[in-house]
């Protein structure tokens, strides 16, 4: 049997005391960072516990040393300043002191200037008319104290002396115009005019049928008083109860230019009219062309000769007009219970005439001639050379309405409105 050595003891135990000691070391390092962690964990735990939270205060914003709204006003206040236009200062010019110059010596008196000053005056507004004050004062022909602008059946016009002409003939109430009922919106309608022309201009309303008639003689300052008259004065024409038309007026003007022996819707007169009174803008409505006659010389006019045979006036014909005057009769009642008024028609209207008995033989009868529209408008041209142009004042503006025109009275009123810095419009009837 084989024996062991004797030194196998002492290196078993050294191994066994190495390994250990090795383990224990191990085991402590291990045991000590452990400890370490726990403890850095435990003051992380705690720190992140007991932490204040941050609390995030917004300041207070500055209030400004103003009030808001009186802030507001200084800001506008200050606007209003740098837009005004008020004057920028200028820069001063100083003056030597009078002790700093030397005068010479004065051995005469200076005689005084005798040179008379003299006192102009000049009229304002946006058409310079007249040679007056302001009021009217002077030749009566001055601007009055502002312009008016008045809408005249659609048309738009201003000025400091207004006209507002209008036609009052039976032919304005024709049926084919909507009658006297119609007529009667014509007149509401002027009226809404003659209220339009504000205090201080000048107005006045002129009509026309064969003569012509006006409110006043002159212009009147507009004022409540003065469009309460102008509207009532256009009231009272061509009323259901009458009066119709206009036979005698209360105007006569002057004779210029066109010679004339009479006619109808002398339209030629209230212009003229007008034109006395200074208006500087003017307002017209008609329905016609004026008629004007030249005047007939008995000596070298013309004349139509024939043979008349004359009327013989029998049972017949007094049958015949009886009928008719029935007939028109039961129209006439008609038209009453409709609130129509009569039926008009300018140069007749009526009842049918009596027939009467016409005795026979040679007739002569004179041509008569008559003013064309071309000879109208260049007679208003020279009205309005002869008092406004010649005294360096500015035409008169003319506007225009046609109440239901025909053809030809429309191209006489367009033109008449377009050579007098005017305007044009054609108006239905009102019926």
């Amino acid at each position: 049997m084989e024996e062991s050595s004797p030194t196998a003891k002492p290196e078993s135990f050294r191994g066994f005391v190495r390994r250990h000691l090795t383990r224990n070391v191990i085991v402590a390092s291990v045991a000590i960072h452990l400890l370490f962690l726990a403890a850095a964990g435990s003051i992380v735990a705690l720190r992140v516990l007991y932490k204040p939270q941050s609390v995030f205060v917004e300041e207070a914003a500055p209030r400004p040393a103003l009030e808001p709204r009186k802030l507001e006003m200084k800001v506008r206040v200050q606007d209003m300043q740098k837009r005004s236009s008020r004057p920028r200062p200028q820069p001063r010019i100083m003056a030597m002191r009078s002790s700093d110059v030397s005068l010479p010596e004065i051995r005469r008196i200076p005689q005084a200037v005798q040179t008379p000053m003299k006192r102009v005056f000049s009229t304002h507004g946006i058409s310079g008319h007249g040679s007056g004050l302001g009021g009217g004062f002077g030749d009566g022909t001055g601007d009055g104290l502002g312009a008016s602008t008045v809408s005249f059946f659609g048309i738009e016009g201003t000025g400091h002396r207004i006209a507002i002409i209008v036609d009052v003939s039976v032919s304005m109430c024709e049926d084919q115009r909507g009658g006297i009922a119609g007529y009667q919106r014509v007149k509401s309608s002027l009226e809404d005019a003659v209220q339009q022309v504000g205090d201080g201009s000048f107005l006045n309303v002129i009509g026309f049928a064969e003569k012509v008639g006006a409110c006043w003689d002159k212009m009147a300052v507009a004022s409540n008083d003065a469009r309460n008259e102008a509207s009532d004065w256009i009231v009272r024409f061509n009323r259901l109860e009458g009066p119709y038309g206009m036979s005698s007026g209360n105007y006569r003007p002057g004779s210029y230019g066109l010679d004339a022996s009479g006619g109808t819707s002398r339209l030629d007169l209230a212009l003229t009219a007008a034109f006395e009174m200074g208006a500087d803008t003017i307002f017209v409505i008609t329905d016609g062309i004026p008629l004007i006659q030249k005047p007939f010389d008995p000596e070298t006019g013309q004349y139509n000769e024939y043979d008349d045979p004359g009327q013989q006036v029998g049972d017949a014909d007094i049958a015949a007009w009886e009928s008719a005057v029935a007939n028109w009769q039961k129209e006439q009642d008609k038209r009453a219970r409709k609130g129509q008024g009569p039926q008009l028609v300018e140069g007749g209207g009526g009842p049918p005439g009596r027939p009467t008995g016409r005795a026979g033989g040679h007739r002569r009868d004179p041509v008569l001639e008559y003013w064309t529209t071309d000879d109208i408008i260049d007679h208003i041209h020279k009205l309005q050379d002869q008092f406004y142009l010649s005294k360096g004042k500015q035409k008169a503006t003319v506007h225009c309405v046609g109440y239901e025109p025909d053809r030809d009275t429309r191209q006489f009123l367009r033109a008449l409105a377009r050579k007098n810095r005017g305007k044009y419009k054609k108006v239905k009837g009102m019926g």
